[in-house]
C-alpha cells in the first residue's frame, strides 16, 4: 500500500489485513520500488506522491520485466474516475478504486488482483516446470542415443520397429524380435502386469506344450518374470537342482524344454514396473553387466513405446467415441424430430377439425379432445424421458428422493393405473404381504410403468402379464414376465442402452427408445441391479434391490 497520507493508507491497510492479507507500507514511490523485492501479489497505488507520481512509479514496474506482470491498483482522492481510466491504458495499470472508497469494493477487487497474480505465477511456475521436464527428457534422449550408438547395428532396427508400433501388442512383438537377436536368446515373451496377473502380450520360440497361450498367470507363481516384476530389477537364473527347488512350478513348465538359462528384466514406466520381457537361452551361460545394462536399456525404450502406444489407442478410443457420439447426437435430432412429429400432427389435426366447426357434435368433440389428450401425453412422456436422459448422461445421475414404501402397495397402485388406460389387458400381481424399503416411490413407480409398457407391448394377445414382487435372500425383488416372442439374442447385450429400440418388431410406439436406460439409472442409484431374461417363449425383466 503506497500512500503518503497516513491516515487513509491506515485505513486501507487496516481493511485489508482484517481480509486476511499481509500488506507492506509504503509512503513515497522510492521506498514502493525498494520495497518489490518483497515480491509482493498486488501494488494498490496513491497517484500523489511526495517525491514521483503513482503514475511513474506504474510506468517503471511495467517498464521492467521482472514487474511488468505485477498488478497495481490505483487510488486517488483527487482525481477523477475518468482521469484514473484514461491512465490505465496509458501506463498498463490494472484497476482502480473509485471515491468514495467502499471497504467491501476496495478487499474484492485487491483479492481479484491477488488471485490473478498468483494464477499467473502459477502458470509460470507450470512453465517452467515444463521446461526443466522438457531439458530432463532431452538429457535422458541424449543419454539413449549415446546408448544407441555402442549397438547402433541392433538398435537401430528395434527404434525403427518402435516407431512404427501403433499397439502395445506391436511394441511387444518387436521387443521380442530384438530381444533374441541381441543376446541370441531362442525363445522370449513379453508380458505385462495386469494387478495381480501378468498377462501375456507377445511370445516367439516356445513350444505349443509350454502353454504359453494361457493370457493370464499369477504374480504369486515363481518364475523368473514375476520374480523381476517383484524385484524391479534384472533377474537371471540357471537350470540346476536350486533352480527346481527355488521355482518347482516353473520348473515343471520349462521341463522337456531346451531351456537352460533364463534372463527376465522389468519394463518400467519411472519407478513403476509395467511389464517384463523374458528371454530363454538354450545354453547355461552368465550375462555381464553390459549386457544387463543394454537388456535395462532396452526395456526403458520398450516402456516409454508402450506408453505412446498406449496414447495411441486411447486417442484413436476418443476419437472413435467422439465419432459414435456424433452420431448419437445426429440420430438423437432425427429421433426426436421424427417421433414428435407424429403426436404433434394428431394435436394439431384435432385443433383445425374443431376450428372447422361451428357446433361440433358431443361425440365429435370428445373423440378429437381424447385425441388431443392422448397425443398431448405421449409428447409428455417423451419429455420426460428426454430430462431424464439427460439428467443420468450429464448430471450425474437421476435425483432420488428417498422415503419409506411397500412395494406391494407401489405395484398395485401403478397396476390400477394401467387397468384405465389398458382396459383390455390382463395383468396379474403376485407379491409377499408387505415388502418394504427405502426408496424413491414416484420413480419406482417409473420402473415398473416402463416395464409394463414394455410386457404389455410385446405379450401375445389373449395372454396375461405378471407382476411379482417378494423378499428374496435379503433383497426385494420385482418382476414383470410376458409371453411372446423372445428378445432378438444380438440386441440383448446393449438392451439397456439409450435409443436401442431395435428391430421393427420392437419399436416402441410414442417412444424415444430410453425406458429401459431410465429403468437401468432409477435401480442402480438405488444400489440394485436389473436383468433379462428371455426364451422358450416367455421374457422377463427383474429387478434386485436393497431394502
Amino acid at each position: 500500500m503506497v500512500d503518503d497520507t497516513e491516515a487513509k493508507r491506515y485505513l486501507v491497510v487496516q481493511t485489508l489485513r482484517m481480509s486476511g492479507m499481509e500488506v507492506l507500507e509504503a509512503s513515497t514511490g522510492r521506498e514502493a520500488l525498494a520495497a518489490l523485492a518483497r515480491q509482493p501479489d498486488v501494488v494498490v497505488l496513491d497517484v500523489r506522491l511526495p517525491d514521483m507520481t503513482g503514475f511513474e512509479v506504474c510506468r517503471r514496474l511495467k517498464a521492467d520485466p521482472s514487474t511488468a506482470a505485477l498488478p497495481v491498483l490505483y487510488i486517488s482522492t483527487l482525481l477523477q474516475d475518468e482521469e484514473l481510466e484514461a491512465h490505465l491504458f496509458e501506463d498498463g495499470a490494472d484497476g482502480y478504486i473509485p471515491q468514495p472508497i467502499e471497504p467491501k469494493h476496495l478487499v474484492a477487487q485487491t483479492w481479484a488482483l491477488v488471485r490473478m497474480r498468483r494464477a499467473e505465477l502459477a502458470r509460470q511456475r507450470e512453465r517452467e516446470e515444463a521446461q526443466a521436464e522438457q531439458a530432463r527428457l532431452q538429457r535422458e534422449l541424449e543419454q539413449e542415443r549415446t546408448l544407441a550408438e555402442q549397438r547402433a547395428a541392433e538398435l537401430l532396427a528395434t527404434t525403427a520397429a518402435f516407431s512404427h508400433a501403433l499397439t502395445p501388442k506391436d511394441v511387444a512383438e518387436a521387443l521380442v524380435v530384438h530381444g533374441l537377436k541381441s543376446l541370441d536368446a531362442y525363445a522370449g515373451v513379453v508380458s505385462l502386469v495386469e494387478g495381480e496377473h501378468l498377462q501375456i502380450l507377445s511370445h516367439f520360440g516356445y513350444p505349443p506344450q509350454l502353454t504359453l497361450d494361457h493370457n493370464l498367470y499369477p504374480l504369486s507363481q515363481g518364475s523368473p518374470s514375476t520374480e523381476a516384476v517383484r524385484r524391479g530389477r534384472p533377474v537371471e537364473a540357471q537350470a540346476s537342482d536350486s533352480f527346481e527347488r527355488e521355482w518347482p512350478e516353473f520348473a515343471r513348465t520349462v521341463q522337456g524344454s531346451r531351456s537352460r538359462s533364463w534372463l527376465s528384466t522389468p519394463l518400467k514406466e519411472g519407478e513403476q514396473v509395467v511389464g517384463v520381457l523374458g528371454l530363454s537361452f538354450s545354453t547355461a551361460r552368465r550375462f555381464t553387466a553390459q549386457e544387463r545394462a543394454h537388456l535395462e536399456s532396452l526395456g526403458q525404450v520398450c516402456a516409454q513405446a508402450l506408453a505412446r502406444a498406449r496414447l495411441f489407442e486411447e486417442e484413436r478410443r476418443a476419437k472413435e467415441e467422439a465419432r459414435r457420439r456424433e452420431e448419437m447426437e445426429q440420430q438423437f435430432l432425427g429421433m426426436v424430430s421424427h417421433d414428435l412429429r407424429n403426436p404433434l400432427a394428431s394435436i394439431s389435426l384435432g385443433a383445425r377439425t374443431l376450428q372447422r366447426q361451428e357446433r361440433p357434435s358431443p361425440e365429435v368433440l370428445l373423440r378429437v379432445a381424447g385425441r388431443i389428450a392422448t397425443s398431448a401425453d405421449t409428447m409428455g412422456r417423451m419429455v420426460s424421458d428426454l430430462l431424464d436422459f439427460t439428467r443420468g448422461r450429464l448430471g450425474g445421475g437421476i435425483p432420488l428422493e428417498r422415503t419409506t414404501n411397500d412395494l406391494v402397495l407401489l405395484c398395485r397402485e401403478v397396476i390400477d393405473e394401467f387397468s384405465v388406460t389398458h382396459a383390455s389387458s390382463d395383468i396379474r400381481l403376485e407379491g409377499d404381504a408387505r415388502c418394504e424399503g427405502t426408496w424413491d416411490g414416484p420413480r419406482m413407480r417409473q420402473v415398473l410403468s416402463n416395464l409394463l409398457s414394455n410386457a404389455l407391448r410385446h405379450a401375445r394377445e389373449g395372454t396375461p402379464v405378471y407382476v411379482r414382487a417378494r423378499r428374496v435372500e435379503g433383497e426385494v425383488e420385482l418382476a414383470v414376465t410376458n409371453e411372446g416372442e423372445p428378445i432378438p439374442e444380438e440386441l440383448l447385450p446393449v438392451l439397456f442402452e439409450p435409443f436401442r429400440r431395435g428391430s421393427s418388431k420392437f419399436l416402441p410406439s410414442g417412444s424415444l427408445g430410453l425406458g429401459l436406460y431410465i429403468v437401468r439409472q432409477v435401480v442402480e442409484g438405488h444400489g440394485g441391479r436389473v436383468m433379462v431374461g428371455s426364451g422358450e417363449g416367455v421374457t422377463s425383466f427383474t429387478v434386485r434391490m436393497p431394502e
